[in-house]
Order: C-alpha cells, then sequence, then structure tokens
C-alpha cells in the first residue's frame, strides 16, 4: 500500500486523502509520483473525459478553460490552459499512447500525466503522475479523480453512460 497524507481543500473544508501508489515511469521515461482511482465506468468513457479540453474545467480543480491550436489531442499538439485563477498558460503534449494514456508540459515545465486502464468492460482505473518536485499537487489530482468518477458514473451528459452509480465511498476516494 502507498503513502498517504491529507490536505483540506475547497469551501466545504472537506478532508481529501491523497495516497500514491509508488514512484515509476509509467507513462515516458519522466519518473513520477502517483496516484489513482478505481471507476465504475468502461474506460473509453473516462479517456474521452480526459481528452475532452470542453470538459477539463468539469474535473480539474486547477483548470477553468482549455484550447487546442489544432483538432486533435496527440503527441507534440499544442494549446492554451487557463489557470482557476485566470493565468493562460501555453502547454504542449509531450507524450502520448492512443486511449491509454497522455503527458504534457505546462509553460514549458513538465506537468500531470493521465492514464486509464481497462478493468473489465464497466471498470477501469484512472491514474495521474505528478514530477517528483511538485509532489504535493497529488492532493489536486486525487480531488480530479473523485469528479472523474462522479462525472463518469452519475453526469447523463457523460459520453456512453447515463446510469447512476452507488454513492461514493472513502475507501473508493483513497484508492
Amino acid at each position: 500500500m502507498g503513502r498517504a497524507w491529507e490536505r483540506w481543500a475547497g469551501s466545504g473544508g472537506r478532508r481529501i486523502a491523497a495516497s500514491f501508489d509508488r514512484i515509476e515511469r509509467y507513462v515516458g521515461s519522466m519518473r513520477r509520483l502517483w496516484t489513482h482511482r478505481d471507476i465504475d465506468a468502461p474506460a473509453p468513457v473516462v479517456w474521452q473525459l480526459l481528452c475532452d479540453l470542453e470538459r477539463w474545467p468539469d474535473w480539474g480543480p486547477s483548470v477553468r478553460s482549455a484550447s487546442l491550436d489544432g483538432h486533435t489531442l496527440s503527441l507534440g499538439a499544442t494549446g492554451t490552459v487557463t489557470t482557476a485563477v485566470g493565468v493562460a498558460l501555453s502547454f504542449t503534449i509531450t507524450e502520448f499512447e492512443a486511449n491509454t494514456a497522455w503527458a504534457w508540459k505546462v509553460a514549458g515545465l513538465p506537468a500531470t500525466a493521465h492514464s486509464e486502464e481497462s478493468l473489465g468492460a464497466d471498470r477501469c482505473r484512472a491514474r495521474f503522475g505528478v514530477p517528483l518536485a511538485v509532489a504535493p499537487y497529488l492532493a489536486i489530482c486525487a480531488l480530479a479523480l473523485r469528479r472523474i468518477n462522479e462525472l463518469a458514473t452519475v453526469d447523463p451528459s457523460a459520453p456512453e453512460r447515463g446510469q447512476t452509480a452507488g454513492p461514493d465511498t472513502l475507501e473508493n476516494q483513497a484508492t
């Protein structure tokens, strides 16, 4: 089992447990600290949420908006992400494995890696990895994973979904 720490987040003062699996090179060659969440939704639904820039603000606490310079999120794609506090930053997709994983640089600095893997027809694992230097950002990633879970399992507008799932449990949040 990985290490864990807690942070207070949001105006409601809810405690968010952020655990990390291990330090590994899961995507590409950069060493990252990873956290994950198992989600009761098909992997393509979660992949769509991870790649749809219009949905990034729905699950990304640090994202107000995002746009691509081209049409497709792919290796080498560039764009702009506007942070929650209104700062617009350029980004480049530095690692990309179709239907599996992508990572990026924001403002020229290595940032979060995102991945999903199928655990069966209606279940998958979403993972976020951060450079070691920004390990505390895993608390934000844990919140993002919780939001992705909610969008993929409860939100009727989520692609290929429309069914509701059971309530979110603390055990599911921490994994």
